[in-house]
């Protein structure tokens, strides 16, 4: 069984998007970080760091902000969902199986060290895989 964790959305204005959020409907700021160029072109393909907001609800669900300040010109993607993220069981197990079946997938190394795991959809859109 899968349940939704978090939602990311590409913002024009990180701190506008940030206080929308927290003001209208009671979200709370839970991290703040900058994401490497390398690890932004190897899941989404945008050649750019980003900044990073993690948003949190009271019942547990996130909303994942992101801000690519070096793409002035082209921001790619701003006011629709970069990706969404399923809890399940054993994350690595459920990818392996996705990707012997044949699905596109992502597995990308984070700056800690850590693995960072997707799947796409058959229309291309990004599903991020996360322990139950």
């Amino acid at each position: 069984m899968a349940w939704l964790q978090h939602i990311g959305l590409t913002t024009s204005n990180l701190k506008l998007s940030e206080k929308f959020y927290v003001e209208n409907f009671g979200f709370k700021t839970i991290v703040e970080k900058e994401i490497s160029a390398r690890l932004m072109q190897e899941i989404f393909g945008y050649n750019s760091p980003a900044q990073l907001i993690f948003l949190k609800a009271e019942k547990g669900q996130e909303i994942e902000l992101f801000h690519f300040p070096e793409l002035k010109e082209a921001i790619p993607q701003i006011g629709k969902i970069s990706h969404f993220t399923l809890a399940v069981d054993d994350h690595v197990k459920y990818f392996e199986k996705l990707k012997n079946s044949g699905c596109e997938t992502i597995a990308a190394k984070k700056e800690d060290g850590g693995m960072v795991y997707f799947v796409k959809d058959p229309d291309g859109n990004l599903i991020e895989l996360r322990d139950e």
